[in-house]
């Protein structure tokens, strides 16, 4: 098995800095503010630093130390999942359905033209997009599973979904990169391995950047791991 030497990279977009206060630890989102400023303020503690401080306190591991709420970690230093649901709650995920009540309604009523017929299958193929992102609010989740230095990402409700597989021994970077969802960008991550798997649009930015730290911080333990071994042989 080909192995990557070196540990894993945490690597934001250009333009694109997460930031934390270096004091209180307050997250502040993507493009939330300048590194051209000279100094920021937060605006939970008024504490004020420089830019730069503002995003190597985001890159930390230090922030692993407190678990992030809604993220399941399970196993152990080599064979381990992490669980991630959907940010939104069940309240933001039925705004989703309210395109199939609309198509519904459309379909009770008389719609006789070519052209009303038309906007009645786009309505239809709109509440099926819309009902399944609704289902996956509510009831679906992101899983990262490691086994052996072979990584599998899930997207689904319970066993329903699909699969990526990339080699995780082969990690080289975890990139945080903007993604077009339609008229907007949403942030997602980028995973770099022997192949590119990007997930986590549904994530808020805080969500997106503490994962990527953990994935970085999981990937540096199994390197140091296997460098020790690899020493103990030696003796």
């Amino acid at each position: 098995m080909a192995h990557q030497e070196g540990p894993a990279t945490f690597v934001a977009e250009d333009g694109m800095y997460p930031g934390r206060c270096p004091q209180c630890g307050t997250f502040r989102p993507l493009n939330d503010f300048s590194m051209l400023a000279p100094m920021i303020e937060c605006q939970t503690c008024h504490s004020s630093a420089a830019p730069a401080s503002f995003v190597e306190q985001a890159r930390s591991e230090a922030c692993l130390a407190k678990p992030f709420p809604g993220i399941e970690l399970s196993g152990d230093q080599t064979d381990w999942t992490i669980r991630i649901p959907p940010a939104a709650g069940w309240r933001v995920s039925m705004l989703w359905l309210f395109p199939l009540v609309f198509t519904f309604r459309w379909m009770m009523e008389d719609q006789g033209s070519v052209g009303n017929e038309r906007m009645w299958l786009l309505n239809l193929a709109l509440a099926a997009v819309a009902t399944m992102r609704t289902a996956f609010q509510t009831w679906g989740h992101y899983s990262l599973t490691v086994r052996n230095q072979e990584a599998t990402l899930f997207r689904g409700i319970g066993s329903v979904g699909w699969n990526r597989n990339f080699n995780w021994a082969q990690l080289r970077r975890v990139v945080l990169r903007a993604k077009l969802a339609g008229r907007h960008t949403k942030q997602a991550l980028e995973i770099e391995a022997d192949r590119k798997v990007t997930f986590g649009k549904m994530l808020p930015d805080e969500q997106l950047v503490y994962l990527a730290i953990l994935l970085v911080a999981k990937h540096r333990a199994a390197e140091a791991e296997i460098s020790s071994s690899r020493t103990a042989g030696l003796q």
